[in-house]
């Protein structure tokens, strides 16, 4: 058996979903793998609405009930530069779509949604 010793986009997933569980505010919620219905989503002008689920959702417990803040998708290596899954997402849900590329970029999760949070 070969043993590749390259990280897995899992573990690069893995690693921020449980980053951000220990470092964000408790009134916040991680999510992984979260699915949205398409009863959920935005209105699209196709009319035609699949649902989605992005690799790490966070969301606010705001006092009505849980708010989606920003959505991330995690890929393995910082090489690539597609965003159109991210662009789709931020379109349906409306909110931020925050590519994590690597290892090294997901050591700065948090830095990453800091923006988005709410205090």
């Amino acid at each position: 058996m070969d043993y590749k010793s390259t990280i897995t986009e899992f573990e690069v997933q893995s690693f921020v979903y449980q980053h951000l569980q220990q470092r964000l505010p408790a009134n916040h919620i991680v999510r992984g793998e979260y699915k949205f219905s398409k009863k959920s989503l935005r209105s699209s002008s196709t009319g035609a609405l699949p649902g989605c689920r992005p690799d790490i959702s966070i969301f606010y417990h705001a006092p009505d009930g849980p708010q989606l803040l920003c959505v991330i998708e995690i890929k393995k290596t910082q090489d690539g530069e597609s965003t159109k899954q991210g662009q789709r997402y931020s379109q349906l849900l409306n909110v931020p779509c925050i590519y994590i590329r690597g290892m090294e970029m997901a050591k700065h999760a948090f830095d990453l949604v800091h923006p988005y949070l709410r205090f």
